[in-house]
């Protein structure tokens, strides 16, 4: 630090308080900070930040507090220790407000989240990644709370700490009292009046559109409606593995010449995959187009549609029929596909 001596040290620690990361601050007498990290190795101690992903600031106090207990997000360690006074659960990130990308966020899993932003451009951008991240990570609420919402004539680039440092708090000293957990019950009530924070809407992305389930054969478009109204399910939970079943009952014998000098040749060999949240009907529907319930048939001759349930009047004195017992590839596998079978079936 020059012949200036540091004036403050922040630790960051792991889950096992053990130090990973250290800040080393002075106060320049013009006024500038001046931030020194150093960083633990196998080695020894290095002056630098290590490779990211950096831990949150009080890690395991976090990990180790009530799961109900909303944690406050602020710019910097000096803003955190000021939050820490005011009684709140708080945290912040390693590298400045151009960083929050390098720290992992996934100890505010499940967790309801105020961030606390410097009053200024650069605090804004950084509460919105900020929140952008915690969203990712699962956190359960999360709302910003401007400081200069609730403070006429905050200053520009001001924080919890200059808060704090202020002697009447900016006018919100109540009955002179100096406990600063007055202050924190102050901004967690502002928090609560605040709207939590949601993810803007992604450019380019086009408005979901149901499945035309009326485009499918009408034996088939009967089955999806009364398949997925009988589970619950969204009909595309069931008619995506009914159109992978259908394609194997085609098997290589269709194609679709895609350029007239036979060059590009598209066999109708579908891979099909479905996800929803938990108890959306996804198993269910999946069994209804897999299982033997219902027997789908593609009846060649005649080029025409059948379906029947439980495997019930299944035509007799045709042509033989291969049947497939089980949804997994190695069962597709041993299948052959000899010619002139014409009505390959899938239970």
């Amino acid at each position: 630090m020059g012949w200036y001596p540091t004036t403050t040290k922040y630790i960051y620690e792991d889950s096992q308080r053990q130090p990973t990361i250290i800040i080393l601050r002075c106060d320049l007498p013009d006024g500038r900070k001046d931030i020194r990290p150093i960083s633990r190795a196998p080695d020894g101690w290095m002056r630098r930040m290590p490779q990211p992903p950096w831990p949150i600031y009080r890690l395991p106090d976090i990990e180790s507090a009530n799961l109900y207990k909303p944690v406050v997000i602020v710019e910097g360690e000096k803003a955190a220790e000021a939050a820490i006074r005011c009684g709140l659960l708080a945290t912040t990130s390693a590298g400045g407000a151009k960083a929050a990308e390098k720290t992992s966020w996934a100890p505010l899993r499940d967790r309801d989240v105020i961030i606390l932003p410097d009053h200024d451009i650069a605090g804004y951008e950084y509460a919105e990644t900020v929140a952008a991240l915690c969203h990712d990570a699962g956190a359960r609420n999360i709302r910003i709370v401007r400081l200069a919402d609730h403070i006429p004539g905050f200053p520009d680039g001001g924080d919890i700490a200059d808060l704090l440092a202020h002697e009447t708090w900016y006018g919100l000293r109540i009955d002179g009292t100096d406990d600063p957990r007055a202050l924190g019950e102050i901004i967690k009530k502002w928090a609560a009046k605040t709207d939590p924070w949601t993810p803007p809407e992604a450019e380019g992305i086009p408005e979901w559109q149901p499945f035309p389930v009326d485009a499918l054969p009408e034996p088939l478009a009967k089955f999806v409606r009364q398949a997925s109204a009988s589970v619950g399910a969204d009909p595309v939970l069931v008619v995506f593995p009914l159109l992978a079943c259908l394609g194997r009952c085609l098997g290589l014998r269709a194609a679709i010449e895609m350029k007239d000098d036979h060059t590009w040749i598209e066999y109708p060999i579908i891979w099909s995959a479905v996800g929803t949240h938990s108890g959306g009907g996804k198993s269910p529907a999946l069994q209804l187009a897999l299982s033997s319930y219902p027997c789908v048939r593609y009846i060649k001759r005649g080029r025409q549609w059948n379906l029947s349930y439980g495997g019930k009047e299944v035509p007799h004195g045709r042509q033989k029929e291969r049947r497939l017992q089980g949804t997994e590839l190695e069962h597709l596998q041993r299948v052959p596909r000899p010619a002139g079978i014409h009505h390959p079936v899938v239970q």
